[in-house]
């Protein structure tokens, strides 16, 4: 959880590292319930940031068993969904996702991705694109190297048309 491939708006920072969150009923029924307090318990272990469950906070992250695993990057206000459908209940998926609610980019999105690693832009999936995009500088703060073991990296051959 060293990755530091951050939001530079501090409008989409959580104040004081503090996230209220609530978990939509669907997901406490499933195997999410004990991978989404392994995850909570893993930031809170590793980082400054602490999930709590919401009482009355406006803004939070709403954690729903939706189509597919997604969330915004950082504090976007109000109720923030975080997606955590069918296939993605693995520790990884739930701490990703949890990663760019807090406010963390895709690693190959980094301004300075290039100097690290090689997109094949006619082996990506086609509508896929969007994935591989990369941040202005002023859109990113880079306060650690690239990290190839980041958990918001993706692996070489994901979107990827043959695998490879």
């Amino acid at each position: 959880m060293a990755d530091r491939n951050a939001v530079v708006d501090s409008r989409q920072i959580w104040p004081g590292g503090i996230v209220p969150y609530v978990t939509d009923p669907g997901l406490t029924e499933t195997v999410f319930d004990f991978v989404m307090q392994d995850a909570l318990d893993d930031y809170k272990k590793k980082t400054c940031i602490r999930f709590i469950p919401r009482t009355t906070e406006k803004d939070y992250i709403r954690i729903f068993p939706g189509k597919g695993c997604y969330s915004h990057v950082g504090k976007t206000g109000n109720q923030q969904p975080v997606s955590l459908g069918q296939g993605c209940g693995w520790m990884g998926t739930v701490v990703h996702e949890l990663g760019h609610a807090i406010g963390f980019y895709h690693e190959q999105n980094r301004s300075d991705r290039d100097d690290w690693l090689i997109i094949y832009w006619e082996n990506v999936k086609e509508g896929m694109e969007d994935q591989f995009f990369k941040l202005k500088p002023n859109q990113n703060q880079l306060l650690t190297p690239f990290d190839y073991d980041s958990i918001m990296l993706y692996g070489s051959s994901t979107y990827s048309k043959d695998r490879r």
